[in-house]
């Protein structure tokens, strides 16, 4: 503390009280259980930025998932915390890259998913400080949608081992637009 004296430690009800935005970058499997300590009033209306992932590493690597299938973490913490607004973002990548997206040259994209329009145009601010462009922040839609990010930490994993590293992230390519929206396409079946 003494190479950083305008920080202060703080626990974690207290952090929250005095703090706009939340994040959470417990290890997933400890989540919901650490949120639980925090005075639910410290948390009421604050954007909680969720990167956390529910991996059971005791099993060894790559690790496995807890639950995802049914309700993601990010929809856990927004069900036991229903006055959080939850944002899961930066989940899809490790640590270094995540402040620090020129690490890895060209196009790649971050995901961000929640239910709040205002606390996700905040994270993507917060993104933006990072240095990722707008053009390549993709909003998949809901809280629900953060199963599909959460569950990419396997490939995750399978990837990293293969290439010996963690600098590396998902890009997107696309096709030029055929039609009509595939939400729409599929509706009535």
């Amino acid at each position: 503390m003494s190479e950083h004296p305008a920080i202060r430690l703080a626990g974690m009800s207290n952090a929250a009280t005095h703090g706009e935005v939340i994040v959470n970058a417990l290890p997933g499997v400890v989540t919901l259980d650490a949120l639980s300590h925090i005075d639910p009033g410290a948390m009421e209306g604050k954007v909680l930025l969720d990167t956390a992932l529910p991996l059971k590493r005791h099993e060894g690597l790559p690790p496995t998932l807890t639950g995802v299938e049914e309700l993601s973490l990010a929809e856990q913490i927004q069900h036991a915390h229903p006055g959080v607004r939850v944002v899961k973002t930066l989940n899809t990548m490790a640590a270094p890259l995540m402040v620090d997206p020129g690490r890895v040259p060209g196009d790649h994209v971050v995901f961000v998913t929640g239910n709040d329009i205002e606390a996700k145009k905040t994270v993507r601010a917060l993104l933006r400080q990072f240095g990722w462009e707008d053009d390549v922040i993709h909003d998949l839609g809901d809280v629900r949608a953060s199963r599909g990010p959460e569950m990419y930490a396997y490939l995750l994993f399978q990837l990293a081992a293969s290439f010996g590293s963690f600098d590396f992230n998902i890009a997107i390519n696309r096709a030029a637009s055929t039609g009509g929206d595939i939400r729409t396409a599929h509706e009535g079946e």
